[in-house]
């Protein structure tokens, strides 16, 4: 019975923990993309329902300005219509939280 407690108290706790990281942004949604497979098409810019891609000033090894993923507000959905848009598979990672 106290073993019982005792994991019912440590599963509370992990979730707790959880709920803190979320809090903090730990487990928002948001994109990784790979700017070495980046051509600048731009096509995942004009799919972003919440326009939250824009145009890097960084350029990669092929001299093209890459996309960049920017969210200061954390409004991403996740829903990867970004990624599955891209012809290059540069969106390599998509989180939903």
């Amino acid at each position: 019975l106290q073993m019982l407690r005792f994991c019912t108290l440590k599963t509370l706790f992990e979730l707790l923990c959880q709920l803190v990281k979320f809090r903090r942004g730990m487990f928002m949604s948001h994109i990784v993309i790979e700017e070495s497979r980046c051509k600048a098409c731009y096509l995942c810019i004009k799919e972003c329902p919440k326009k939250l891609i824009r145009v890097s000033e960084k350029t990669n090894a092929l001299g093209n300005n890459v996309a960049e993923f920017y969210d200061p507000n954390n409004e991403c959905l996740g829903c990867a219509m970004c990624a599955t848009r891209c012809p290059d598979l540069a969106i390599s990672e998509v989180y939903r939280g």
